[in-house]
C-alpha cells in the first residue's frame, strides 16, 4: 500500500512538473529553441541596413521614412513572427553588416546584400531571395583599343586596366576572384566610382545591374562617355544574413522564403531587379 502511495506522489510530483513549471509544455506554445526565444522574448528583431540608401531596396522618402523592398520584406518578416522591427542602419559598408550580425549587433542584415564564401565564413545566408548580375560602366574612349572585339573576361584581367568598384562590397572579392590581374581601385560609393569612369579616370567599374540601372537613370547624358554591359554569366545572389548559431532562425526564415515566393513583396523585388534594362548599350 505504501509502494503505491508512494508512486502516485510522483506520478503528481511528474504532472505539476510538467504542466506547472516546465515552459510551454501542457501550453498552446511549444518549447522555443535559444534563437526564437530571444526574439520572441524581446518583441522584435534587429536588422541590420546599409546607411547609405539603396533603390529600389531601402531608402527615406521626401518625408524621411524608410521605405524599399528589402525595408518591406524586413517588416513582413517580423509581422510574421509576430514581433517589432527595429533597423540598424550604422553600417556604412556590406561588409560592415556582415560583421553586426556576426558580433550580435543585429539579429539579421536584409539590405540587398551579396552571399559571398567569403562572408560565409562568418555568417549564415538563407536560400537567395533575388537574383541580380555584375555589370559594367565603360568608358568608350579609354578602352576602344583594349577590347578589340574581346570578352570582357579577356581584356578586363589585364594589368593595364584599372578597375573600380565599391569598398567593403561584395565586388571587391569578385574582382580579386574574376580579374585578379586588374589594377582594383575602391572607392566608397558608387557614383564617386561612376564619375571617375566617366572622366576617365578609370577605365571601367563593375557592380550589380540595380544599382547600374539607378545610376543611369539619373545620368542620361553620360552616353556620350560611357556604355554599360551587363554580365549574364555572372551571377549576384542576393540573401539574409544571420549569425551561424541561430540555426532554428535560419530554417524558419528559409521556410518563410520558400513560402511567400508568390508573395506581393518579394515578387516586387524579382520584378524590381529584372525591370528596365541598362539604357546605355553599345
Amino acid at each position: 500500500m505504501m509502494q503505491m502511495l508512494n508512486i502516485s506522489r510522483t506520478i503528481s510530483v511528474v504532472y505539476f512538473l510538467c504542466v506547472c513549471v516546465w515552459p510551454g509544455y501542457g501550453q498552446d506554445s511549444a518549447v522555443l529553441s535559444p534563437d526564437m526565444q530571444r526574439i520572441i522574448e524581446k518583441k522584435k528583431i534587429v536588422v541590420a541596413m546599409h546607411c547609405d540608401d539603396g533603390v529600389p531596396f531601402y531608402t527615406l522618402d521626401k518625408s524621411g521614412t524608410l521605405t524599399g523592398l528589402d525595408v518591406d520584406l524586413a517588416r513582413d518578416i517580423a509581422k510574421t513572427l509576430g514581433v517589432e522591427v527595429e533597423f540598424n542602419r550604422k553600417a556604412v559598408t556590406f561588409d560592415e553588416l556582415v560583421d553586426f550580425v556576426a558580433d550580435r549587433k543585429a539579429d539579421m542584415a536584409i539590405s540587398c546584400l551579396s552571399r559571398t564564401r567569403k562572408r560565409a565564413v562568418k555568417v549564415n545566408f538563407s536560400q537567395p531571395y533575388v537574383k541580380l548580375y555584375h555589370t559594367l560602366i565603360i568608358n568608350r574612349m579609354k578602352t576602344e583599343k583594349l577590347k578589340a572585339g574581346k570578352k570582357p573576361s579577356e581584356w578586363l584581367n589585364s594589368s593595364k586596366v584599372s578597375l573600380a568598384t565599391v569598398k567593403g562590397s561584395s565586388y571587391v572579392e569578385y574582382v580579386q576572384g574574376d580579374y585578379p590581374e586588374a589594377q582594383l581601385v575602391q572607392y566608397d560609393t558608387f557614383a564617386e566610382a561612376a564619375t571617375n569612369v566617366v572622366n576617365g579616370n578609370m577605365h571601367a567599374v563593375i557592380f550589380d545591374d540595380s544599382e547600374v540601372n539607378e545610376w543611369v537613370r539619373k545620368h542620361p547624358e553620360a552616353v556620350i562617355y560611357v556604355q554599360t554591359q551587363v554580365l549574364k554569366d555572372k551571377e549576384d545572389n542576393i540573401a539574409i544574413a544571420l549569425n551561424w548559431k541561430d540555426t532554428h532562425l535560419l530554417n524558419w526564415i528559409n521556410l518563410y522564403l520558400e513560402s511567400y515566393k508568390g508573395n506581393d513583396v518579394l515578387k516586387a523585388i524579382r520584378e524590381a531587379s529584372q525591370d528596365d534594362s541598362v539604357k546605355i548599350n553599345e
